[in-house]
């Protein structure tokens, strides 16, 4: 009693092909297809939208608050409070950052006069 269909009182939802006349095979396979193809534009955006991890070492801007627009490297991440800890490129302490203030920097080898280190 394994199988569905051994149920007492169950009804087979997917009968098999050979008992669908062409018109529903083909509606079939339309809609498996489109279900496909749902899926696929599903992952694909899922892989466009997918953001860089903040890790330390990771160079980034500031883009909210007090130091906006500093360049900064990532000490720590805490994922739990989605912050970051941020090294300060003059010399002021370390500060937590959301990850939401924080955009990991377009060409980590761009030069600038105070070039951070990575950790």
């Amino acid at each position: 009693m394994n199988n569905p269909t051994e149920k007492s009182g169950s009804k087979n939802l997917t009968p098999s092909l050979s008992e669908l006349n062409d018109v529903e095979r083909e509606e079939r396979v339309r809609a498996l297809r489109s279900m496909l193809a749902a899926t696929e534009a599903r992952q694909n955006k899922m892989k466009r939208v997918r953001h860089q991890t903040l890790a330390a070492g990771l160079r980034v801007q500031i883009r909210n608050g007090i130091n906006k627009g500093a360049k900064c490297v990532i000490l720590d991440a805490d994922y739990i409070h989605s912050r970051v800890l941020l090294e300060l490129p003059d010399g002021i302490n370390d500060t937590w950052v959301k990850f939401t203030d924080v955009s990991p920097m377009a060409d980590p080898d761009e030069e600038d006069s105070n070039p951070l280190q990575s950790y």
